[in-house]
């Protein structure tokens, strides 16, 4: 490619170009159409256990206290990290005494209840046994009681039923009423008892223990939108990967590859992996496979930026062994030899000059000088183009063809 970009500056910088014999040439060949990619990466386990941050109940951030350091040997059920749990101690003081005042609430209302139960009850038994008085001071044969006397008797009786009445009415209201206070009490009592369990959980929570045997790492991720590696003091939110436990035996690159380029990776494709650490060390790999859909690096990487809003796409290489300099986020290089097409003919892309769907055309060298030539392509690579008609293999195109100007364009037109 750097060759293609030196020999495309005359044209590029305005420079006087003619058919002569010092040209920039690349000649047409035949056999497989390879494009090799290089792309950048890191090294991640195959098979990896995740510790993530526990969610916790009533919050969304917690703090990290403490944390395991990179490559601390751990069992299962041994403590990696820890959490500040002040918060919640003091969410638990809160609670209990929200419980106490709750149940003392309670017992007030019952108690006051209970003696409201009383003053009613007796308010009725009291209103039947006026009733039964007034009934006894109606005595409809009697000569000692004059007719008003009489009437106002049953008058009394009457008033004496409309107020027993009442006083039912009232005790029967008082039961609903009762019924329903000693309710919400309770529900006031047994959501300050929720609230003790919640921060009790939260409190066992905030130990984190490994899930199994294995080797702490702390990946490069995003921790709370920002990108970083877990440590004492990092505000964390709940849910999010904290830690690895990776099995060191097996595995596999990981890379983020443009979209322009992502069309021509094919799964299968050998490819080799440089080390950044091991930079005379070369290990053979496979493309493993490749994710259907892009990611934005800003999404990836927990950035802001005009740049970030490039798409990506990550694919995966399979190694065909391993080594013990092999370990999780190492970085590498990735050299990926994908053929384009089998058994074609190609020339450069640079050697284009008027690319028009496919057909276009070419500079080719003559013994009278440069001719120019229509082709038709087919298949196309990055670097390179498969030439269906117009050029065979041994043909020589000028990589260095003279450019166009708007302004003579513009002067045919007229």
């Amino acid at each position: 490619m750097l060759a293609e970009l030196a020999a495309a500056l005359p044209r590029l910088t305005g420079q006087d170009w003619s058919g002569g014999e010092d040209r920039v040439l690349a000649p047409v060949r035949q056999g497989d159409l390879v494009e090799t990619f290089v792309f950048h990466g890191e090294m991640e386990a195959c098979d990896s256990v995740q510790v993530h941050a526990p969610e916790l109940q009533e919050t969304r951030l917690v703090t990290i206290r403490s944390v395991l350091e990179d490559g601390t040997p751990v069992q299962a059920s041994d403590t990696v990290v820890e959490l500040e749990d002040g918060d919640f101690q003091r969410a638990l003081e809160g609670a209990r005494d929200e419980v106490e005042v709750a149940q003392a609430e309670l017992e007030k209302v019952r108690f006051d209840l209970q003696n409201d139960g009383i003053d009613l009850e007796l308010n009725v038994k009291r209103r039947e046994l006026e009733l039964e008085k007034a009934r006894a001071m109606v005595i409809e044969d009697a000569i000692v009681f004059s007719k008003i006397e009489l009437q106002k008797a049953k008058l009394g009786v009457e008033q004496a039923e409309m107020e027993l009445k009442y006083a039912q009415a009232a005790l029967g209201e008082f039961r609903q009423k009762r019924e329903a206070t000693l309710k919400v009490k309770e529900l006031q009592l047994q959501q300050a008892r929720r609230k003790i369990d919640i921060q009790q959980e939260n409190i066992s929570r905030s130990v984190i223990r490994a899930p199994g045997a294995g080797i702490v790492y702390k990946p490069f991720i995003r921790l709370n939108n920002e990108m970083g590696r877990i440590e004492a003091g990092k505000v964390v939110r709940c849910g999010d990967k904290l830690l690895e436990l990776p099995n060191l035996d097996r595995f596999r690159g990981v890379s983020y590859v443009p979209t322009v380029e992502y069309p021509y990776l094919t799964p299968g494709s050998p490819a080799t992996l440089t080390l950044t650490i091991a930079p005379d060390r070369v290990f053979p790999a496979v493309l493993e496979s490749k994710e259907p859909y892009p990611i934005s690096r800003n999404e990836r990487l927990g950035r802001n930026d005009p740049e970030g809003f490039l798409k990506e796409y990550k694919v995966s290489f399979a190694l065909s062994g391993t080594d013990p300099v092999f370990r999780p986020g190492l970085t590498f290089k990735a050299e990926i030899a994908t053929v384009i097409a089998t058994g074609c003919t190609f020339l450069p892309r640079a050697a284009l000059a008027r690319p028009n769907g496919d057909r276009a055309t070419v500079w080719m060298q003559a013994p009278g000088g440069a001719v120019e030539r229509q082709i038709r392509t087919g298949r196309k690579g990055v670097a390179f183009i498969e030439v269906l008609e117009g050029l065979r293999p041994g043909d020589q195109v000028c990589l260095d063809f003279p450019l166009e100007e708007e302004g003579e364009d513009e002067d045919e037109d007229l």
